[in-house]
């Protein structure tokens, strides 16, 4: 925004993008619910009200989604610690502390013990994407790389 960078991968801010700015979707990210291996026969709804609740950091673009999704669901949770370090809270699930609505993400590696229950009809998405300059208002090599990065994305 402050027109120091031509282009950035991220999460889709919830935001509308300033006018001189473009948004090019890469891939899309579900959600899951991380729970320790011997919950995994109970269902994601009974977990997620019943165990203590990892939360995703409301401050994150990711977190804001959890919460989002949390109130509009009508879900009550039992907070127990909020940080933004997806492979932390991988953790803290493995050592047992609660349960978390993480998104299924390649740098997320999903520790021994910790099961990934999927949401079904329910499942909610974080968007990756690039955050671009006009080609025409950027450098050459900007360009190459935003297009060297989507073919990536197409390649996952």
């Amino acid at each position: 925004d402050a027109g120091e960078i031509d282009i950035a991968v991220m999460t889709k801010p919830p935001f509308a993008l300033p006018s001189d700015l473009q948004w090019r979707a890469l891939y899309a990210e579900p959600f899951v619910l991380l729970a320790p291996q011997k919950m995994q026969h109970r269902s994601w709804q009974e977990l997620i009200e019943a165990e203590p609740f990892i939360r995703y950091d409301r401050g994150s673009f990711g977190g804001r989604l959890v919460d989002q999704f949390l109130r509009s669901s009508r879900f009550t949770v039992k907070e127990t610690i909020e940080l933004d370090e997806l492979q932390a809270i991988a953790q803290l699930v493995r050592l047992g502390v609660g349960v978390a609505l993480l998104p299924m993400s390649e740098a997320l590696t999903i520790p021994k013990g910790v099961v990934a229950i999927e949401l079904g009809d329910a499942t909610f998405f974080r968007e990756i994407g690039l955050v671009e300059r006009p080609s025409d208002r950027r450098q050459p090599v900007a360009t190459l790389l935003a297009q060297r990065i989507a073919e990536a994305a197409i390649g996952r």
